[in-house]
């Protein structure tokens, strides 16, 4: 898998040289600046370009839906190198595809639509993910936590489901991701330190339900819905494990 802890730490070191890491930063300014990047790649479908088209601003700046896409990825894996201890990649996890893309019937489907409408869906599910890492982090900071029912959640869970669906939603357009990202952390490293706007040092909370309490009050719709959303996601892990199971047993019927 081309997406793995040595791109993590060439994304991480960029960042890191260029500044971003000088202050500390709290796992909202994460997120805002995370879900800020959605925008730009909606901003570059709505113009009509094809999804595949990469252009240049100012001489060498890529520009387009690929690299904003890549930018979603860097911005995962710079926060994955930073972390301490640096969270690893989970490229058996990247490498397999969700039961809805082993069905050629849907992902055909899926092809037909148009990129924008597509994103959108995508943006979605990825804004989902994006709250429940936001609130496993305040619970569990980045540690792994097991529920009753066995199931593990954590903040990198959910970050590389958001990672799997930009994947995704790549291999249905026919983006080379993996191209896409080298050259934009390739173009990030010769730019001049700062070029990204830095926020003021913060000191850190170490109350983290405290620090969710105030997630929820800064208003942003995606957290106030956050207990609806991990319903949500059990059910529809729920119904992917039984049909899941129902196909075995019809399996193991023909065998």
């Amino acid at each position: 898998m081309y997406i793995n802890n040595k791109l993590r730490d060439l994304a991480y070191k960029t960042s890191l040289v260029h500044g971003f890491w000088d202050n500390i930063r709290t796992y909202d300014d994460f997120v805002v600046n995370l879900t800020a990047e959605f925008q730009e790649v909606k901003d570059e479908l709505i113009t009509g370009r094809n999804p595949t088209e990469v252009y240049f601003k100012n001489g060498n700046k890529p520009e387009g839906t690929p690299t904003e896409l890549a930018d979603i990825i860097i911005f995962i894996l710079d926060y994955f190198g930073g972390s301490e201890p640096p969270i690893n990649v989970d490229e058996s996890f990247l490498e397999t595809p969700d039961e809805c893309y082993r069905n050629p019937v849907w992902y055909a489907k899926a092809k037909r639509k148009e990129p924008f409408q597509y994103f959108l869906e995508i943006e979605h599910a990825c804004k989902d993910h994006i709250a429940l890492s936001a609130l496993y982090n305040s619970l569990y900071g980045n540690n792994t936590h097991i529920d009753k029912n066995g199931q593990s959640q954590s903040v990198a869970i959910e970050l590389h489901s958001v990672i799997k669906l930009i994947i995704e939603f790549c291999e249905i357009y026919g983006i080379d991701m993996e191209k896409n990202l080298i050259n934009k952390i390739n173009y990030n490293s010769t730019r001049p330190k700062d070029y990204r706007k830095v926020g003021t040092p913060q000191l850190p909370e170490t109350d983290s339900r405290k620090v969710f309490s105030e997630l929820l009050s800064k208003g942003f719709g995606m957290y106030k819905n956050t207990d609806s959303i991990v319903e949500k996601r059990k059910r529809i892990n729920d119904t992917v494990l039984g049909k899941r199971q129902a196909r075995k047993e019809i399996e193991d019927e023909e065998r």
